[in-house]
């Protein structure tokens, strides 16, 4: 890019681009990359450890069971907070 082409640019410089404020649920949202990131792993070594295939289900089943709760866990106490902080104002 030319230095004449990079003043016509329509971005604005010094803000980002996307106006969106953040969420309380931003925590959460990373906690299921790395839930799922290493359920990814965790699929690997159960297929090469375990002996049965009934074993592999079990303990993907209980890994997905426990990242579910985990993450309805979560989302339940930022919106118990939202809730409390709302009947205080």
């Amino acid at each position: 890019m030319s230095e004449s082409q990079r003043g016509r640019s329509i971005a604005p410089r010094g803000r980002p681009l996307a106006g969106v404020p953040a969420s309380p649920f931003n925590g959460v949202k990373l906690g299921l990359v790395l839930v799922l990131l290493s359920g990814v792993v965790l699929t690997v070594v159960v297929n090469r450890l375990a002996p049965s295939a009934g074993m592999q289900l079990a303990v993907l089943g209980g890994y997905g069971l426990g990242g579910m709760g985990w993450a309805v866990l979560a989302a339940w106490r930022i919106l118990r907070q939202f809730r409390r902080g709302a009947n205080e104002e």
